[in-house]
């Protein structure tokens, strides 16, 4: 369709009229046009929309004047999202309705008359309560607490004995001196499997061969070996992974030794085991870990 200067005309005055009353929608249906389109227009014409949620001293333009009488009357009681849902407004404008009008809500009356919130703020209490007790039971009995601490107990067990958490403990011993590694009690594990009662017990006595290997000339031995062969593998030539292997086996020489100086085993004291006897340099060989292996898998340990 052609615009006229009439059609123009008329959509102008009539904007004029209405832009301050109607909604910009409204208009944009009855003029059969587009929404920014009208826009355009009332910001050339320099016209000012109806302003939602304003109000004039004693008259409110969106709000009744049932729906003032209503806050004035619950807003204290309700609150301000009660008050939203009733009279089926946003929380934000009953909020700035209240505060032109100087109301104030009130917690507990709020709280009385709105079931939800009062089980919201229940719930909210027992995750807050019950560590305010805690530490409170535990305050009485703070010198009890570092008695018990410097004694030697841990926190965990000190912990059990007031049937609490270990925070408020911690807490109340944080100006204490911290304990040293060696002072502070070890952990017992709860199935007990130490002592005889451990897979690998043997008595409480390290094994003879065990104490051998963590001797020094036992090391020193074996780098003397290591580098008359000038730290390669005699079977493969290899550098890398090498072993210290002993032609006649470390288990054999024990007992030619305590065959010839009638001695168990398990009498065997660090002097015995520092016997020149044991580090006799022809007794080693330099082989790597695959052929160390090899050789093990064809002659046996």
């Amino acid at each position: 369709m052609e615009i006229t200067k009439e059609s123009l005309n008329t959509e102008i005055e009539f904007l004029k009229n209405n832009y301050s009353k109607l909604p910009a929608k409204e208009i944009s249906k009855i003029l059969n046009k587009s929404l920014s389109s009208i826009y355009n227009l009332a910001f050339k014409l320099k016209l000012k929309g109806r302003v939602n949620g304003s109000w004039s001293k004693d008259k409110f333009k969106v709000f009744t004047k049932e729906d003032v009488e209503f806050l004035k009357e619950n807003y204290t009681k309700f609150g301000p999202k009660l008050c939203a849902k009733k009279l089926n407004k946003s929380r934000s404008s009953i909020q700035k309705a209240a505060k032109k009008l100087n109301l104030i809500a009130n917690r507990k009356l709020m709280v009385q008359n709105n079931p939800e919130l009062l089980q919201k703020l229940r719930e909210h209490a027992k995750k807050t309560i019950q560590p305010i007790n805690e530490i409170n039971k535990i305050i009485l009995n703070r010198i009890e607490i570092e008695i018990l601490y410097e004694s030697g107990k841990a926190i965990q067990e000190i912990a059990a004995i007031y049937s609490c958490s270990t925070s408020p403990i911690k807490k109340i011993l944080k100006d204490l001196p911290k304990r040293k590694v060696s002072e502070s009690p070890k952990h017992i594990s709860k199935t007990q499997n130490y002592g005889e009662k451990h897979h690998s017990w043997k008595g409480g006595i390290k094994s003879v061969y065990d104490r051998f290997r963590d001797l020094s000339e036992y090391y020193s031995w074996r780098k003397e070996v290591l580098n008359r062969e000038d730290n390669k593998c005699t079977n493969c030539t290899n550098t890398s992974n090498l072993h210290c292997h002993h032609i006649k086996t470390l288990k054999s020489l024990i007992l030619e030794y305590c065959s010839t100086n009638n001695i168990e085993i398990k009498d065997l004291t660090r002097e015995d085991l520092l016997n020149n006897f044991f580090y006799d340099l022809s007794n080693g060989l330099t082989l790597c870990e695959t052929c160390h292996k090899k050789w093990h898998k064809e002659h046996g340990r």
